[in-house]
């Protein structure tokens, strides 16, 4: 029998005029996301951790994306990689 993966997807538009930052907790990676531009982010986790709840925290200069346990959190900006905040 083959597990199933659960897949959730948001994208996050930054509507502002200044950079805005994207937190992944608990990994503490950090991206910058310029004005006007849009943010995939992707939650892959084992179809046991289908009970995950995805927390998602606005900040003034951004949001935080509170992962859960047994989950995979990728970022994309534009189909590739986010490099990460310097």
């Amino acid at each position: 029998m083959q597990t199933m993966k659960l897949i959730q997807k948001f994208i996050y538009v930054n509507g502002s005029g200044k950079n805005m930052q994207i937190f992944l907790e608990p990994w503490a990676e950090q991206f910058e996301i310029p004005p006007g531009e849009r943010a995939e982010i992707s939650v892959h986790a084992p179809s046991e951790s289908v009970d995950g709840i995805l927390e998602i925290e606005q900040l003034e200069d951004g949001l935080i994306v509170y992962g859960y346990e047994g989950c995979v959190v990728y970022s994309t900006l534009r189909g590739g990689d986010l490099p990460p905040s310097e």
